[in-house]
């Protein structure tokens, strides 16, 4: 047994060396990434039928698992008075392959697509960055549209868009339609999103959504305030659809909303990407952007204060630690930026729309 796992680490540790020796050859990348998105494909169609999140109830069992394997490991470990090294060891040895197992499937399904071409690139989009004004000019614009597709939601008595996740992604079927005539790396197979049933312990993370490679299942976070929902569906669905960056999904899910007809979906593409621009303005003109806020529709501005309200409530040292973990991870991947990827989105936006 122990002469198997040894074989087995040294083939996962030659597998994830070689990953990482290769990550820079743009046409490995793209082959491997290629092949991988053909498997996720098949997964999630397996997923499909299955109303709930596979993927969620995968890695809660997951974690299951880690924590009986850590208890049974230290009661062996008491149990054998004399071989306790060698118990822990063997434990410890099991424990080095499932999780190199993890990072080998893992950079097979995700890893390699942070190296491959992407998006922007596929599609010769290049983003670029604007004056002050031209930044203005765009987020007054889209303050333009977020006031034509206000009126055209359902609204509670504080003024809030009112429409349950359910509706949401039942009105998803088919928003990529226009989206993948402009950008055809954009096609593929219609998949439902799936609801993460442990929707709050997101929240207190700050996830809004999660893409899970090993199920090819977009999932998304339903507990936060519904406006901006839509949004996070179309951004969960574009890494389904094979767009790894977040600042590529964010643009990809803001155009598809946007081009959807669905009215749903076109203000919640409207009010993401003017929270994106006027956040990038606030920075350089404080002034011009509360401006154009005070031009918001009120039922807008109501969103982005119930939005705001609701993650400042899960300000905390997990959800710092949690952004500081996958800022690591991202920059682990090559995407240098780290969680400012998200911000990058307004270049995109300038590029296309400006």
């Amino acid at each position: 047994m122990i002469k198997r796992r040894l074989v087995w680490l040294g083939v996962a540790a030659a597998l994830t060396a070689a990953f990482f020796a290769l990550r820079s050859d743009r046409a490995v990348m793209n082959a491997v990434n290629s092949a991988a998105l053909a498997v996720k494909r098949v997964l999630a169609a397996i997923c499909s039928p299955v109303r709930f999140s596979v993927g969620e109830v995968v890695v809660g069992l997951a974690v299951l698992a880690a924590l009986v394997f850590i208890v049974c490991a230290v009661v062996a470990v008491i149990k054998n008075k004399g071989s306790r090294l060698r118990t822990l060891g063997k434990r410890a040895l099991l424990a080095v392959d499932v999780l190199l197992t993890v990072v080998v499937i893992f950079n097979f399904t995700l890893g390699a697509s942070y190296y491959a071409d992407g998006f922007a690139e596929r599609e010769g989009i290049t983003p670029r960055g604007g004056t002050v004004e031209e930044l203005r000019a765009l987020t007054a614009e889209f303050t333009g549209l977020v006031n034509a597709y206000a009126g055209g939601v359902p609204r509670d008595e504080m003024g809030r868009m009112d429409v349950s996740a359910d509706e949401i992604i039942d009105r998803a079927k088919g928003i990529y339609g226009a989206a993948e005539r402009e950008f055809p790396s954009l096609v593929g197979p219609e998949r439902r999103a799936k609801k993460i049933i442990f929707s709050r312990a997101m929240s207190a993370l700050g996830y809004t959504g999660v893409y899970i490679p090993f199920t090819g299942e977009a999932n998304v976070n339903v507990d936060f305030p519904a406006a901006y929902l839509p949004d996070t569906v179309a951004h969960e669905l574009a890494h389904q659809r094979g767009v790894a960056s977040e600042d590529e999904a964010n643009f990809a899910a803001i155009v598809s909303a946007l081009t959807s007809g669905d009215p749903v979906y076109e203000y919640s593409g409207a009010l993401s990407a003017w929270s994106e621009l006027g956040r990038a303005l606030y920075g350089y003109d404080r002034e011009a952007y509360f401006e154009l806020y005070r031009e918001l529709d009120p039922g807008a501005q109501a969103d982005i204060v119930a939005a705001n309200e609701y993650w400042a409530a899960f300000a905390s040292p997990v959800s710092e630690a949690s952004e500081a973990v996958y800022d690591s991870f991202l920059k682990g991947y090559g995407e240098t930026n780290g969680v400012k990827t998200y911000g990058m989105v307004v270049g995109l936006l300038l590029a296309y729309y400006g």
